[in-house]
């Protein structure tokens, strides 16, 4: 088996740089990965520089004599075409108001084509598109050079009609981009699609053009030609992410376009939020909701779910720094202290569960005292006995919980949780030394 070339190295590692840093950010640093996928950030503009590089390789290719010249000058054009979408023509740029049109049939509502079939909704047309272009990216960059290698006439005959191959180093770049195109984990995954496709289509140009500088077109690289080319892959990776960061500061850098981006972020954390929330990765989504929450401190939906999220993370400390607010916010002064012991019964669980063990004392001797006030009205109420049966249990007070247990249970004996209180309360104090 031939040894990998240094080129063949290179693009390898970039490719696992690219899968394994996304996957990193959106396990480890969820908010990262909001702003590494979501529009007019790092991966948009790092897209966007991409086919603008493919742009000017494919021209300058197409300007050589060369089989493939027609196939260059395509792919210019829908490079173009590629990279004038991605930033919607310069509409949220610039701030251009959508046509009416667009507004209405774009499913973004943004002056764009591609988004007339696809984007962030569910449709026929939106699922068959995006089975369309996986199978395409997959029958290009995977099954084509494959069938070339093995020479299949089917093959050979695409070729001849002015269609290069892919070198099968990139199969990789097109077949996980296929996957990810389908959208069938939720998490936006299409923009990586769209990064490792341009890095794949600029890495399969940079060698053309290299092959065309450096000496013989056909052919198998020389070692020392391969790690030049590898030299220049790893520049031209390292410019398109300088060139990525540099346009997303420039972009941020107007008062106002920060704040429509951060507004998007902002949205993206609570999407994914959701999404984590649906998995059960209450940690992650707890931490997403609080990012969002923390910039819009008037959303109580935010803060019921970052509460419920937390606690169910098991994270006491982050349960009680929010909880209390969330308290404040949910229940008003009159619903605090409402004559209705199940109502005190449950603040006074909530204070003891935040750490605020006098207020939680307070709701329940509040709760005593109107349970001990319905017993007196209704002696003959099995219900009022077992309530207070109830309050004094979780007072802790067991003896006096078993003796109204008790009472409720000789009241009507047919009720099983008046006997299953009963001998709860009887347990512990058989227990307690």
């Amino acid at each position: 088996m031939q040894k990998p070339q240094a080129h063949q190295l290179t693009t390898l590692l970039v490719f696992l740089l690219i899968v394994g840093g996304y996957l990193t950010l959106l396990i480890a640093w969820p908010s990262a990965y909001v702003r590494a996928t979501y529009e007019d950030l790092y991966g948009e503009w790092g897209q966007w520089c991409q086919y603008v590089a493919v742009v000017l390789l494919s021209g300058w290719l197409a300007l050589r004599p060369s089989p493939y010249r027609w196939f260059y000058v395509a792919l210019a054009l829908a490079a173009f075409y590629t990279a004038g979408e991605e930033i919607s023509w310069g509409q949220r740029l610039f701030g251009i108001v959508s046509p009416d049109f667009f507004d209405e049939y774009n499913l973004q509502g943004e002056t764009n084509l591609h988004n007339f079939l696809t984007g962030p909704v569910h449709s026929r047309s939106n699922d068959l598109m995006k089975y369309v272009v996986g199978v395409a990216i997959a029958g290009y960059g995977l099954v084509y050079p494959l069938l070339l290698r093995f020479g299949w006439s089917l093959a050979t005959w695409v070729r001849g009609l002015g269609i290069p191959a892919p070198p099968l180093e990139l199969a990789p770049f097109f077949t996980i981009a296929a996957v990810l195109e389908l959208g069938l984990f939720h998490f936006n995954e299409s923009e990586v699609a769209e990064i490792l496709i341009g890095c794949a289509l600029l890495f399969m140009l940079a060698g053309h053009a290299f092959r065309i500088r450096s000496g013989p077109v056909d052919g198998p690289l020389d070692a020392s030609r391969s790690r030049r080319l590898a030299t220049l892959l790893t520049l031209l990776v390292l410019g398109m992410v300088v060139l990525a960061v540099t346009t997303t500061q420039l972009d941020s850098s107007d008062p106002d376009r920060r704040a429509v981006i951060e507004q998007r972020v902002l949205n993206g954390f609570e999407r994914y939020g959701n999404r984590f929330e649906e998995l059960g990765q209450w940690r992650r989504s707890a931490d997403l909701f609080t990012r969002a929450y923390e910039a819009q401190r008037s959303r109580t939906d935010l803060l019921v779910k970052l509460t419920a999220n937390w606690r169910m993370a098991g994270d006491e400390v982050q349960y009680r720094r929010y909880y209390p607010e969330l308290l404040e916010r949910t229940v008003s002064p009159h619903q605090r202290w409402a004559p209705n012991v199940p109502q005190q019964l449950s603040m006074a669980y909530s204070d003891r569960e935040n750490g605020d063990a006098a207020t939680a004392a307070q709701h329940l001797e509040f709760a005593r005292r109107l349970a001990t006030q319905a017993t007196e009205q209704r002696p003959s109420d099995p219900e009022a006995a077992y309530t207070l049966g109830m309050v004094y249990e979780v007072m802790t007070d067991y003896g006096k919980a078993r003796e109204q247990y008790g009472r409720a249970q000789t009241l009507l004996p047919s009720e099983a949780k008046y006997r299953s209180g009963y001998q709860r309360v009887d347990a512990y104090l058989h227990k307690a030394p």
